[in-house]
């Protein structure tokens, strides 16, 4: 009995159904005192449905651009029962000017009224992935609408010359789920803001001179499905130019079924006997160059609009929930495999992953103008395969407490000659991370606590030891969670979340003057520091209904852009509050676990 407690209580906060098609109607009951319809007054009307609003705080779009754009629609499609099934469509080359330099992909969608999971989304056009996303859940009074706007002019070549477009929304009609959703995407090109109005303090992203997709198809799903049985098949064979100069990998991920909150997996031991989802909560996807570990990557831990509480996310979604972050990894120091003009293997797996993560990935290339075929060689590499937490366990009758700690120290030193002569490329990294399970209270209160922070220092010096270039990026990403479960003598249940959790990163540029002249980077990094923050709490009465508050903040400073802070508040599904400023705040940031 204590163990079916115990399991009882995450199982209800990770696999809880669409709470709301399940739950009473809260307006169909006149006792049902504190809990509210999830109806906001702030709704607009498409055809004669009506569609609240939702959205994930975030940057404001179009800061680097000026004008209106070049809008060139590349399609609508409605999403029933799409299980397996991508939406592919195609375009011509758009006549936009190239004045028109900064791309912009727009992803507008609506949700009907009714019962429907939360499903994860992507968008490829010609087998490079541009935005990895997922959907909000509707309820059954009214639907949801929200959309996403996202700078993706890195991939600018890509879409101006037309072709294939792929968008992954697996969704399910049957009789339970009923509700489908309607997705319109569209590129809009923009001319930039000028170097004046944006600051010279920090140099702009440059468009790679090539990309080459990691990814499974051009016209259909292009991510890979890491698991523990595709060991051997997540792999593409990439051929680049032999002058590239600078390499770089955007890798696009998410994490799904057992591995969706891996963050509150137990170890196997304590796992498996319960039914749950194990592996422990510690994960670390890993890029490979022909078998080689060539960079990882310790996630920030995402969640989805059916995540813990489904109140929790009516109608501000969780960070990351419509555009996950990606994660840019320098391989130039890996060059000496790809200036052979030969194929070579990018694999990707997940260490201690127990189930699906969709990954895929941009190789970007830049090149040297006026050499034919760069030389490189790693002169200095300590990087561990594998990484073996520290974990305990102490568990007293139905109560338990679990802890694991894992660091990695990552490091390699390579040169690399060009036409430009020859440089010294470094990649320093340090990679934490903690976590703590706890189980209480007959395992109806469950609590988790997870840190992820990594420091990754590059630097780039002449041969003689000149330093001209030093790039310091820090990710910090705190989370917190308490559920409590409980289920009465007639089946009936209550469930109550909270959840804090914070989206930092922190980029420090500092260069040489002569960087001024000839710059390190062609990447274009700039010092810049992001904060997001949510703070949410949810209940659920399976008797009368539920109710949610959440507040989220996001805040960023840059010496190019200025600074930006928006905060949000909701409660009982309707936003209350939503400020914005450009006045700089003396600490970006305004919460942590």
């Amino acid at each position: 009995m204590a163990a079916a407690h115990l399991s009882s209580a995450w199982k209800a906060a990770v696999t809880l159904l669409a709470a709301q098609g399940q739950l009473r109607d809260p307006t169909d009951d006149s006792n049902a005192a504190g809990f509210v319809p999830l109806l906001s007054t702030e709704s607009v009307q498409l055809a004669t449905e009506t569609y609240k609003p939702t959205l994930e705080v975030g940057p404001p779009p179009y800061q680097n651009v000026q004008g209106d754009p070049c809008v060139v629609p590349l399609g609508t499609h409605e999403f029933g029962f799409s299980y397996g099934t991508p939406w592919t469509t195609n375009f011509t080359a758009p006549a936009c000017s190239g004045e028109y330099s900064v791309l912009y992909l727009k992803w507008e969608a609506t949700c009907q009224l009714g019962v429907q999971f939360d499903r994860i989304a992507a968008v490829w056009i010609n087998g490079v992935e541009l935005l990895r996303t997922s959907t909000e859940e509707p309820d059954r009074k009214s639907g949801v609408s929200w959309e996403v706007i996202k700078d993706v002019t890195p991939y600018y070549d890509v879409v101006k010359r037309g072709g294939d477009v792929v968008v992954s929304l697996d969704n399910v009609i049957d009789g339970r789920y009923n509700s489908s959703f309607t997705i319109t995407l569209s590129a809009e090109f923009y001319k930039p803001k000028t170097l004046f109005s944006l600051g010279m303090s920090s140099t702009l992203k440059k468009k790679p001179d090539a990309v080459v997709p990691v990814s499974k198809s051009s016209t259909s799903y292009g991510w890979f499905t890491v698991e523990p049985n595709s060991i051997g098949t997540n792999y593409k064979l990439v051929t680049l130019p032999r002058n590239t100069e600078e390499l770089y990998l955007e890798l696009f991920l998410s994490h799904h079924q057992c591995d969706e909150f891996y963050y509150t997996n137990p170890p196997d031991s304590y796992a498996k006997p319960l039914g749950w989802c194990g592996g422990g909560p510690f994960r670390e996807v890993q890029v490979l160059i022909d078998g080689e570990l060539v960079g990882v990557v310790w996630p920030f831990p995402l969640l989805f609009t059916g995540g813990l509480n489904p109140y929790l996310w009516r109608p501000i979604v969780a960070i990351g929930a419509f555009n996950a972050p990606t994660y840019v990894l320098n391989l130039t120091p890996f060059l000496e495999h790809f200036l052979d003009n030969q194929q070579h293997n990018v694999t990707f797996f997940v260490d201690y992953g127990i189930d699906f993560w969709p990954i895929d990935g941009n190789l970007l290339a830049y090149t040297d103008k006026y050499g034919s075929v760069t030389k490189s060689k790693v002169l200095e590499k300590h990087i561990d395969s594998h990484v073996v937490p520290t974990e305990t366990s102490l568990i007293d009758g139905s109560n338990a407490n679990f802890t694991l700690h894992a660091v990695r120290d990552f490091y390699v030193k390579s040169s690399v000659t060009t036409s430009k002569g020859t440089k010294i490329y470094t990649i320093s990294q340090r990679l934490e991370y903690s976590n703590r399970q706890e189980y209480l209270e007959n395992g109806d209160v469950g609590i988790f606590e997870g840190h992820t922070k990594v420091t990754t220092t590059q630097t780039v010096s002449a041969l003689f030891g000149l330093v001209e270039s030093t790039i310091t990026h820090v990710e910090d990403y705190p989370i917190y969670g308490r559920s409590y479960y409980k289920v009465r003598d007639d089946g009936s249940y209550i469930l109550d979340a909270d959840l804090a959790n914070t989206f930092s990163r922190s980029m420090t540029v500092k260069a040489s003057p002569l960087d001024l002249l000839l710059p390190s980077f062609q990447y274009g990094y700039e010092t810049k520091d992001v904060v997001v923050s949510l703070n949410g709490t949810a209940n659920i009465d399976s008797l009368v209904g539920g109710n949610g508050t959440t507040t989220a903040s996001y805040n960023s400073k840059s010496p190019t852009t200025g600074c930006f802070s928006r905060d949000v508040a909701a409660s009982a599904g309707v936003l209350s509050s939503d400020v914005s400023s450009t006045t700089c705040r003396r600490s970006l940031r305004t919460t942590r676990p």
